[in-house]
């Protein structure tokens, strides 16, 4: 699952494709592939990427996630 790298140093993981976005992209030494955001709103977008319904449905099914 990819992984992005917001301006403020934090990584979220999420299953978006990355070319959807504009980032910058590069490998770690470990071979991983990360995708720094380059703007507030590449930021946004990749947060509202998120599918929230999948999200809510799981913790609706498995109560002990929460």
């Amino acid at each position: 699952m990819p992984q992005f790298l917001f301006r403020d140093g934090s990584r979220v993981t999420v299953e978006s494709d990355p070319a959807a976005f504009d980032v910058c992209s590069y490998e770690k030494a470990s071979g991983g592939a990360v995708h720094a955001a380059l703007s507030p709103q590449a930021e946004k977008a990749v947060l509202r990427s998120v599918d929230l319904d999948n999200l809510v449905g799981l913790t609706k099914t498995a109560p002990s996630l929460l």
